[in-house]
């Protein structure tokens, strides 16, 4: 399975990274946060990580909607990239974030399904993430390549 490797008398105070994690069933209404790690010199190579929080409230963490339905092609795309979206949700955003997780586009969508169009021309070639979200809610984050 993947693992998480950081060398040896590489952490400090900038390059720490912390996460607990106790096995068992994902309940319904837990909170989820996802972690992406991505390799700086091939940002093909990339893994995510789900972690569950249990026990306590978590507060300012957004609700993820695991049953939206995001298709986004042609991906890996060119010039353009279409995303059609179902959400349990209106008024949300679409956000894309390059691999290094700096968002790099944002766009408003007021009702709970359709299709937008995205133009990716001025977009450096590469590997970047995206998903819906707002105040409250997000889905689950997709992958999309640009070429």
């Amino acid at each position: 399975s993947p693992a998480v490797v950081i060398p040896e008398n590489t952490l400090d105070e900038e390059n720490i990274f912390s996460a607990h994690y106790q096995p068992g069933e994902v309940v319904a209404g837990t909170p989820l946060i996802e972690y992406t790690f991505v390799n700086e010199n091939n940002e093909e190579d990339f893994m995510v990580i789900r972690v569950a929080f249990r026990g306590g409230s978590a507060v300012g963490i957004p609700h993820i909607d695991q049953d939206a339905q995001l298709i986004a092609y042609p991906n890996p795309a060119t010039t353009q990239l279409s995303v059609d979206f179902n959400l349990n949700k209106s008024n949300a955003t679409l956000v894309i974030y390059n691999a290094m997780g700096a968002q790099v586009i944002s766009k408003k969508v007021n009702q709970s399904a359709g299709n937008i169009n995205i133009n990716t021309e001025e977009l450096p070639r590469g590997l970047y993430f995206y998903r819906f979200e707002n105040d409250s809610y997000q889905t689950i984050t997709q992958k999309i390549v640009l070429q």
